[in-house]
Parts: structure tokens; sequence; C-alpha cells
């Protein structure tokens, strides 16, 4: 082949290439991803709620709507790691109906899922401070529903719901899941933590259920990757079982009742 023609050639190539790219931009355009978007609802020491993106961005004004986001579904992660007792959220609009309040205090987190309509307007608050309500709109466009799974622990379209089940503390992939920790505090405050019915020297990264037998009102038991929130599994005035599944991803991980007396142990790939 001469050179002109192997110019043409390329040529040709480069645009049928171009061609397909375009096609595809054209057939996903306006198109809602098929994973779930997330939203981190977060209680603060001062009594205050924050609702936004994982990049910061607020959703949601106590004046008008605001930028619109997204219809589809989303994952909503509540984290209380201060133990902060009085926040109550509250979200409501066309096909969601969601209260949650991790317990007063006595539960670090949760996970909820929940499906925003296209062109709707959807409203939350804090119960405890009832006189601002915060207003966010969907832009439009077709809802595709996910088809793999989520991380959530409770569904609310249509209904309230609340869970004890943590949301994932380190990351939102879905990971493998391990087994059961045997957390314990004894009458005299002395924590514990096993695995297979054994103490915890290290561990595989993956899911696992903390099952924790609290027998004294006077400690906690706190679990905390370095460089991480902390996570609380059982608050001192709790006395009894409580369960939670977190993810433990690898690095250096403690389990407290005080900061000052740590037991340490390792995670790995």
């Amino acid at each position: 082949m001469s050179r002109p023609s192997c110019r043409v050639a390329r040529a040709s190539i480069a645009l049928l290439a171009a061609a397909l790219v375009l096609g595809i931009g054209v057939q996903s355009a306006g198109a809602v991803p098929v994973a779930p978007f997330e939203l981190w609802i977060v209680f603060h020491e001062n009594h205050t709620i924050t609702m936004a993106f994982d990049d910061g961005t607020p959703v949601g004004t106590p004046s008008g709507a605001g930028a619109a986001i997204a219809p589809g579904s989303y994952t909503l992660h509540f984290e209380d790691s201060v133990g902060v007792e009085g926040p109550d959220f509250d979200l409501r609009g066309p096909g969601v109906s969601l209260q949650e309040d991790l317990f007063f205090g006595e539960s670090p987190s949760a996970t909820h899922r929940v499906t925003f309509l296209p062109s709707s307007t959807y409203t939350w608050r804090n119960v405890e401070q009832p006189s601002t309500i915060f207003s966010f709109s969907t832009s439009s466009g077709t809802v595709t529903q996910p088809t793999i799974g989520g991380g959530s622990s409770g569904s609310s379209s249509g209904g309230s719901s609340k869970t004890e089940t943590s949301k994932d503390i380190v990351g939102s992939q879905r990971v493998a899941y391990r087994g059961t920790l045997s957390a314990g505090v004894d009458s005299a405050g002395k924590l514990s933590l096993k695995y297979l019915g054994k103490p915890v020297g290290s561990l595989k990264s993956g899911s696992y259920k903390v099952s924790v037998v609290d027998e004294t009102s006077k400690a906690a038991f706190f679990l905390q990757r370095r460089n991480s929130a902390a996570t609380r599994v059982s608050t001192q005035p709790f006395v009894g079982r409580r369960s939670l599944t977190l993810t433990l991803k690898a690095g250096q991980w403690s389990f407290y009742s005080t900061p000052a007396r740590r037991t340490f142990f390792i995670v790995h790939n």
C-alpha cells in the first residue's frame, strides 16, 4: 500500500472511532447512572445536621431549592461518631418518608436507601429544630434502578425506617463477609475482642459483624482505625447485648473504652 493510501486508511479509522465515541455519548446523554449515588448525613456536637455529597457539596438550602441534583437511587450514610443526643433527621418528598435519630446517640451510624424521582422537590429538617427546613430539587430525566447490590441496611420508600446496622465505616465498596467478632466489656470494665474464639491480633480486611456483650454501665467499647473516626459499638450507660456490621480496611486498629488505654491489632489485605 502506498503512503497516501496508508494516510487515507488511518484517517478513516480515526473518523470511525470518533463517530463511535460520539454515538455512545449521545446515547448516554441525560441517563441516570446505574450505580447508586451516595449522601452523608452527619450529626454534629452542636446538635446540627448536615447533608452532603462525598466531596462536601451540601444538599438543600433553607431558602429556595438550590441547585438540582440528579434523580435516582441514593445510599444515605448516617454518622454520629460524637454520640450527640437529640438530632432527629426527617426527609420527605414524592416516594420518600424517612426519619432517623440513631437511637439518640446510642448508635454511631446507619445506612438507608431512597429513590429521588425526577423533577421533584424534597425537604429535610432536624426535628429538634423544626423551624429550619432545607429544600432541594431533582432535575428531569429517567430514573434507572441499580441492578447491583448496595450496602443499605434499610429501605425507606413509602414509610419510615430505623436500623442499628452500621454503614461501611471505611469505604463503600462491596467487600467479603468474614464472620463475627465477639466483643466484651466485663463487670470490671475490662475489654476483649475475639475472632473464632481467639483474641484478635490480626485480621483479614472485610466485613465483620461485631457483637458486644456489655456487663457494666461504667465503660464503653470503641473501634478505631488509625487516622480515622472512631466507631462506638457500646455506649457508657448501655448494659446488654448489641451488634452491628462494620467494614475493616487494612491498617492499624485499636479498641478501647478510653483513648488512653488502647489494645491494638492489625488488619491486612
